[in-house]
């Protein structure tokens, strides 16, 4: 017979995408990513974008301000939903602040609305939902 091994319980960090998501009263979704942004969690964060996008959902923030670990395939599928976006009148800001040199190395920062603080992101948003 085989005998049971006492093994005790080792935690290891995870490599999965995770974040978190609320709506703030001025109805802009606002999801928080970290500490790693992947490749198939930007897909999963991105459908889940699109749904509430479908569901009458126009502006968003992703927080990547948490985030210290980004895989650069991770941003093709936020490009997509931004472009998406704005052919559906919505937009999307990402927030960003030690992530921004990676952005303006990519030329990222012409996709999306970057902002180094969530509050800035929603700012700039709410002021420009008034002038339009």
């Amino acid at each position: 017979m085989y005998a049971k091994q006492n093994r005790s319980a080792v935690a290891t960090p995870t490599l999965e995408t995770v974040w978190s998501e609320k709506t703030n009263a001025l109805g802009i979704h606002v999801f928080t990513v970290g500490p790693r942004l992947r490749i198939f969690g930007a897909e999963r964060l991105a459908g889940r974008i699109m749904q509430l996008a479908s569901e009458g959902g126009r502006d968003f923030i992703v927080d990547l301000s948490p985030t210290e670990d980004v895989d650069v395939r991770a941003l093709a599928p936020l490009v997509g939903v931004a472009g998406e976006l704005r052919e559906r009148h919505g937009r999307l800001s990402i927030v960003l602040d030690p992530l921004l040199v990676i952005f303006q190395a990519e030329g990222l920062e012409r996709l999306f609305e970057v902002a180094v603080t969530e509050e800035a992101a929603v700012a700039r948003m709410s002021h420009s939902a008034t002038t339009l």
